[in-house]
């Protein structure tokens, strides 16, 4: 937790960097129109000889100028996204450009007869990397069964990965023809059904499936499942023992009817019956796969004899090769790890075991696991086993935003202060303007220097007091952002942290990248950017309405129900808008998920030459997720035309209404009322714009605020405490110990008394699934 907690530190700092450049970014631009409009005038009646700023010259130019205000409000913010583009870009491009294996290293044309044929070959993981295998010459007859041991550490999975191509080839060749299945030694599994698992991405025939699960011993562990075969087995297997997880893979393997298979240690996460029964019945010399060529790599010497050839390897290179007969005369190399095998089964008590040990007390043994595994499987009432991501409907809590504003802390009010100060003065700048150019000339036609001084002065003061209330209240909304995204972020941390792990089993990993990810990175940037244009285009819209009102009081009749029509239209907009912010948010998380599942199986993805197909599938979820992005650019532009009629009619009113006042209005009022409505009607179309992509991107806070909810586990410390001397002795009593993994799955452990006393070495030992680790785990109360 300090770990992440340290990286989002440097994160903050490398924030609140960008929001002071983000700041004095838009104090500059925010600046440029008061400044051009200053400039212009001061210029302009200091070249006129009658030193006089007439209505017609300063409400037309005034009315450019505010036209393009918005447009270089804009600017900052686009400056800011092209520099993100580019950084991204070059992040993309400097891992595009990364070197990538050579798709082309394994020829296709072995020996004839051959399968597989490596010639010399000197093996590297990475270019200019010490090689892990030297001088390899192996080959591989077709339709046989060819065994590969070694120490640990030897380079039996380093050759099995160079078939895969997964090694750069620093000399020599290696060729290998036909379709291929591979069974990796920590088995891939994917967050999907069991059968969705075995069939992969071939088609179901339930023949020949029903004859794989035999082979793999799975029969009698889907009968306890609740849903057989189409239970989901979770993220990575999670609800898998190791050993079931390994004959899922073996399953997948043998299901694809392929023409080569290469197994890397299938075998060592079952147990000896259970590995019998799957080297009899599908890889061995009369199993399912005997047709087929197979290149086993192997921990469990004892099915040797069945083998047809068998490579020894040290320290990365084959140190003899031959059948198990002429190995065993030669006495080197394999007869000493047959030596420390025989000694390790001895060790074990398992000396009367042999490969192929048939009858019915081998059937007893193997119906006792699979009821033992009932403990460790799947046994809720339905076959799903990951929850689904909850989509929220209807309007956003109230909660999310008050709790928000309490992370944002009493500074959020000096935001508002500022802001409205900002325009206040930039309304005050426009009656000052009217103020100016109706001014009283001398008798000579010009006017007073002294008033134009005056005036000058007092328009450039309000100007920069202005500028200043943006950039302090900018600044300020930049830090409570920061501050509050940092205190949503720790506390949904905290409770990840605490949360028990059965949260982990139903909640894959994509989500949790979705949440700290994307989610928290709305809150960092999108959403301070976006209040900022949402209060500024607030305070300018009713500032606006309420200089027009006053001045013509009868606009009034006309601007409410315009008003009503604008809040009508936004709440129709903000309905879709929202759900389909959220469901974007949803959708992003599957494309996290199959990234992740493919990152890990990669070996296995392009052992099976199926990466066009996982890619199809990464692009199909690219597309639903960019399809609600799509839908949410078309709700804008559906409102986009909605908002451009009613402020059309908003101006063709006003402009009315000024026609019939044209007695009671004078030309310095009329120009500043014409020029500011078509701001206004620009400020009301953007204050839409804002205000509902505010509400959209706090939905991050909404769901940053769900996790942050998660029950935790039990507390840490429990009262009574023990003493201070605790524990004075290493002893450990179990008493009628029940334990579940979930609320809503069976219980694991039934009713253990246990006592270990002091100093003892207790040896705890059971059939795959009985409950070994779960009682290991419980001592940590997991």
């Amino acid at each position: 937790m300090n770990m992440v907690n340290d990286i989002r530190s440097r994160e903050v700092k490398v924030l609140k960097k960008y929001s002071y450049l983000s700041s004095l970014n838009g104090f500059f631009w925010m600046c440029s129109t008061p400044l051009v409009t200053l400039s212009s005038f001061v210029t302009y009646v200091m070249v006129n000889d009658m030193n006089v700023l007439d209505p017609s010259t300063a409400f037309v130019s005034l009315a450019l100028f505010n036209q393009m205000r918005y447009t270089m409000v804009m600017i900052p913010d686009t400056i800011s996204n092209a520099i993100q583009t580019s950084v991204s870009l070059s992040r993309l491009r400097d891992f595009l450009l990364c070197s990538e294996i050579d798709l082309n290293a394994v020829g296709t044309k072995p020996r004839s007869g051959q399968a597989i044929t490596l010639q010399n070959a000197t093996l590297s993981w990475s270019e200019g990397s010490k090689p892990v295998l030297e001088d390899i010459n192996f080959k591989v007859d077709s339709g046989r069964l060819f065994a590969i041991v070694g120490p640990v550490g030897s380079g039996k999975s380093s050759l099995l990965s160079s078939l895969l191509g997964d090694l750069r080839i620093v000399r020599g060749s290696i060729d290998m023809t036909g379709s291929v299945g591979y069974v990796p030694q920590q088995a891939w599994i994917q967050n999907k059904t069991i059968r969705d698992n075995i069939i992969f991405t071939g088609h179901y025939d339930e023949k020949y499936y029903q004859k794989v699960l035999k082979a793999c011993s799975l029969e009698d562990d889907l009968r306890v499942l609740p849903a057989g075969d189409m239970t989901e087995i979770g993220e990575k297997g999670i609800n898998l023992s190791g050993g079931q997880k390994q004959r899922v893979s073996l399953a997948r393997a043998a299901y694809q009817k392929k023409d080569l298979y290469i197994l890397d240690d299938p075998l060592s996460a079952v147990d000896a019956h259970v590995a019998s029964h799957i080297f009899r019945e599908l890889i061995g010399p009369r199993g399912m796969l005997r047709t087929t060529t197979r290149v086993l790599v192997t921990n469990n010497l004892s099915v040797l004899p069945e083998c047809d050839y068998i490579y020894v390897l040290n320290e990365g290179r084959i140190a003899e090769s031959g059948s198990y007969t002429q190995l065993r005369k030669q006495g080197s190399v394999l007869s000493k790890l047959l030596k420390d095998f025989v000694h390790r089964k001895s060790s074990a008590g398992d000396k009367s075991e042999e490969l192929g040990t048939e009858g019915e007390g081998l059937r007893r043994r193997r119906r006792s696991s699979s009821m033992a595994d009932r403990d460790k499987n799947i046994s809720c009432p339905s076959s799903t086993f990951t929850h689904k991501e909850v989509i929220e409907e209807g309007t956003i809590n109230m909660r999310v935003y008050l709790n928000y504003m309490k992370y944002a802390g009493p500074c959020l009010i000096a935001v508002l202060l500022c802001y409205i100060l900002y325009r206040a003065l930039d309304i005050l700048s426009g009656v000052w303007l009217s103020e100016w150019v109706t001014d009283a000339p001398l008798p000579d036609g010009t006017q007073d220097i002294y008033m134009r001084n005056y005036r000058i002065v007092v328009f450039a003061l309000i100007a920069l007091f202005q500028a200043i209330a943006y950039l302090v209240g900018n600044a300020l909304l930049w830090k409570v952002s920061i501050g509050a995204s940092s205190k949503l972020h720790t506390l949904m941390l905290k409770a990840i942290m605490r949360a028990p792990l059965s949260f982990f089993d139903v909640t894959p990993s994509g989500r949790l990248l979705n949440r700290f990810g994307k989610d928290v990175d709305q809150l960092d940037i999108p959403l301070p950017v976006t209040t900022n244009f949402f209060l500024d285009l607030l305070f300018n819209a009713l500032g606006m309405v309420a200089l027009v009102s006053v001045n013509l009081t009868f606009y009034v009749f006309i601007a409410i129900p315009v008003f009503l029509l604008f809040v009508l239209l936004r709440q129709i907009y903000v309905k879709t808008l929202r759900q389909v912010k959220r469901l974007e948010s949803v959708t992003r998380s599957p494309v996290y998920i199959h990234l992740a599942e493919s990152a890990t199986g990669l070996s296995s993805i392009r052992g099976y030459r199926v990466q066009d197909h996982f890619t199809d599938l990464c692009d199909s979820k690219v597309d639903v997720t960019q399809n609600c992005t799509l839908h949410g650019l078309l709700c804008n532009y559906w409102m986009q035309m909605r908002l451009e009629v009613l402020g059309d009619t908003l101006i063709l009113s006003m402009l009315l209404f000024l026609v019939l006042s044209r007695d009671t209005v004078d030309p310095g009022t009329a120009g500043l009322l014409v020029s500011y409505s078509l701001s206004t009607v620009v400020a009301f179309n953007y204050l839409i714009y804002f205000s509902t992509e505010m509400e959209a991107t706090i939905i991050a806070a909404e769901r940053i605020e769900e996790y942050s909810a998660v029950v935790p586990e039990a507390s840490w410390v429990r009262e009574p405490r023990p003493k201070p001397g605790w524990p004075e002795s290493g002893s450990v009593t179990f008493s009628e110990y029940y334990t579940k993994y979930r609320d809503d799955l069976d219980f694991v452990l039934k009713g253990v008394d246990l006592s270990i006393n002091p100093a003892e070495k207790i040896g705890v030992v059971g059939r795959t699934g009985a409950g070994k680790s779960s009682l290991s785990l419980s001592l940590f109360r997991v």
